[in-house]
């Protein structure tokens, strides 16, 4: 976890144990974000690494209406595929509260590659800044691929 110009690594000896920290890490900062401008920008990975900290994430006190969600990464695939990352995101982050969270999807048009890059990049172009990037890494050792 880097924190303002500065790394800092922190061990943790479960999984729970990370999921839950980060899980606060993230309430906190993008509460502070809506409080201090009214919205906050999250950016997470996709991939099955990030699944429990997910279902954690859609039970915190988040005002979720105020989010702006997108992934890292994705799948030029349907969002209801079973490889595509936003079925993944739908399924275990939008779910509880967090339903009313605006998420920006990489591929609205699967069918019409160049239509589907006009939308994203309109849909990017009004994010002032990213209050959280959640970027993981595969068994494989990939990131956000």
């Amino acid at each position: 976890m880097a924190v303002a110009g500065m790394s800092r690594f922190i061990e943790f000896g479960d999984r729970e144990t990370l999921d839950n920290t980060l899980a606060q890490e993230i309430e906190n900062r993008l509460n502070s974000a809506i409080e201090q401008r009214g919205k906050a920008y999250l950016v997470v990975s996709g991939g099955t690494t990030p699944i429990n900290l997910f279902t954690e994430l859609a039970c915190r006190a988040i005002a979720w209406r105020n989010v702006t969600l997108v992934l890292s990464d994705e799948r030029f695939v349907c969002a209801n595929h079973e490889n595509s990352n936003e079925r993944m995101l739908r399924e275990q982050l939008l779910s509880n509260s967090a339903k009313s969270v605006c998420l920006i999807s990489l591929v609205p048009r699967p069918d019409d590659a160049r239509e589907n890059i006009r939308i994203v990049n309109q849909s990017m172009i009004s994010i002032p800044r990213f209050d959280v990037v959640l970027l993981g890494m595969g068994d494989d050792a990939h990131t956000a691929s």
